[in-house]
């Protein structure tokens, strides 16, 4: 699993590592679309360093968290 800490996370349910897709870009760095939160749907994303997310080990976080505390630009086209 790409996904770390996902214990850290009882109440995301994760997307398989097939449906892990780019939705924007944070200061440059490609965003992932990981999963969501139980109840809310609330986004949960991770930064991509490489073309293929599947092949990486991901740090999720709420989109929520990343939009408050981020320094860098964000950009979402493809997040729906």
């Amino acid at each position: 699993m790409p996904i770390k800490n996902r214990d850290r996370f009882p109440d995301v349910d994760f997307l398989p590592d097939d449906q892990i897709k780019p939705v924007g870009d944070v200061g440059g760095v490609t965003l992932v679309l990981v999963g969501k939160e139980q109840g809310s749907d609330a986004p949960v994303v991770a930064l991509s360093r490489t073309d293929d997310p599947a092949s990486e080990e991901l740090s999720p976080v709420s989109l929520e968290s990343l939009l408050k505390f981020s320094q860098d630009p964000i950009n979402l086209p493809g997040l729906q």
